[in-house]
């Protein structure tokens, strides 16, 4: 039995440090600019309203009263109500190809931010490791860091995390007193860089977990918006002694407005972090939970996420076209195979301080060093694909370029 999991974190103590270290400015000023005027913003995650079943989630929601009665307007478990957690088993089993073993739990969440903040919560003591890709989903480090936990960054190869730097960033952290407790990856989809993991690194992972007595957080909200070939199996599929937790989401395919995510594992892990959801907010809406139970059962799930593979799939390849057309040598990029985003890399250009300019000329990026724990590269930059319209993907790239050539004539 892993030690590290019979150590609960003084969540207290450690609740009050979240206020003080959690404000992250490049966070605040995207979501400032998402709604301002003129403006066409690349930078955040946002899915396109469009693909939201609007109409079937009316019918389902009109229909929830009668079917569930007080109990969808009541307090609820705080593990969730037993119909989604079924069905999330059954999706899981059905559509992840995850073996879901009789001892596992799932918990739902408000959202996937609360799964990150439960985990951390609940086993990361200040001063401990947190290890991830570099460059890897800032907000989680926001997460981390507001935890008083230090976090270490692995590069990323094109068949996702070294893991052989991995071990040796472990095995010299190790030896030099410190505790590494958990490694935080998202194998499949990988944001930002949208790279997925092969089946010989998830293994690899997994074994090195094993090694060092680690604990996993698989982060996965992207794995069912693939555009290329067969969707990409989790890291969870491959865990044969319950150290991975898994953590996905319905924002991406149903909803974001749901605020409805969960996260799975074995009966013990789930259990303690169950604990620190009580403290954050006791329970998740029984109303929200039956409408995202009802999606699931009757198809609708199914239906969004093949709607937005559809229409991703035509956005990715606009804003790819307009890369070429508009930017040409001046970058390099892959083309994304599945999720929402591209990962650029600049030719001799600082896209922190084009980025000024850039807002002026009414477009807006990530600015990709905010991506890295370590090492900055400050030549790359995070673009969505997914929200923006067709047409102002391509003004947006247009508007970039006319940004560059003032900033290279300064």
């Amino acid at each position: 039995m892993y030690i590290y999991l019979l150590e609960m974190t003084e969540i207290k103590s450690k609740l009050s440090n979240f206020v003080i270290n959690a404000i992250n400015e490049d966070l605040d000023r995207i979501l400032q600019n998402v709604n301002q005027k003129g403006l066409i913003s690349f930078a955040g995650g946002l899915p396109d309203p469009s693909v939201f079943p609007i109409e079937e989630l009316k019918i389902i929601t009109a229909g929830i009263l009668e079917k569930y009665g007080a109990n969808a307007l009541q307090y609820g478990s705080t593990y969730g109500v037993p119909e989604l957690i079924n069905g999330i088993k059954n999706f899981m089993k059905d559509k992840l190809k995850v073996k879901v073993k009789e001892d596992d739990k799932v918990l739902i969440t408000n959202g996937s931010q609360e799964g990150l903040f439960s985990v951390t919560s609940t086993f990361i003591n200040p001063g401990e490791y947190v290890i991830t890709e570099n460059p890897t989903y800032f907000v989680a480090v926001s997460v981390f860091k507001a935890m008083n936990s230090r976090v270490a960054g692995v590069p990323i190869t094109p068949n996702g995390i070294d893991t052989y730097k991995l071990e040796e960033r472990v095995r010299k952290l190790t030896n030099e007193g410190e505790k590494v407790k958990l490694i935080y990856v998202m194998p499949n989809c990988h944001n930002p860089t949208g790279i997925s993991m092969s089946d010989e690194t998830k293994k690899h992972l997994l074994e090195i977990a094993s090694k060092y007595d680690l604990l996993v957080l698989e982060d996965d909200p992207y794995s069912l918006i693939n555009y290329e070939g067969n969707d990409p199996i989790p890291l969870k599929a491959y865990d044969k002694d319950n150290r991975v937790i898994y953590m996905s989401t319905f924002s991406k395919i149903l909803s974001p407005g749901l605020r409805l995510g969960w996260l799975f594992g074995s009966s013990e892990v789930i259990d303690k972090i169950m604990t620190s959801k009580q403290i954050i907010s006791l329970n998740t809406s029984n109303l929200v939970q039956y409408i995202a139970f009802e999606a699931l059962i009757k198809g609708i799930v199914d239906d969004t996420v093949r709607k937005v593979t559809n229409v991703y799939r035509r956005k990715r390849d606009v804003m790819k076209e307009a890369f070429k057309e508009h930017l040409g040598s001046l970058i390099n990029f892959e083309n994304p195979q599945s999720g929402m985003f591209f990962f650029v890399k600049f030719n001799n250009i600082n896209t922190r301080k084009l980025l000024e300019g850039a807002i002026k000329a009414g477009v807006m990026y990530l600015p990709g060093d905010i991506t890295y724990v370590e090492a900055p590269d400050y030549t790359t930059a995070r673009f969505n694909f997914t929200y923006p319209s067709e047409e102002k993907i391509v003004e947006g790239i247009r508007r970039l370029s006319d940004a560059i050539k003032e900033y290279k004539s300064l």
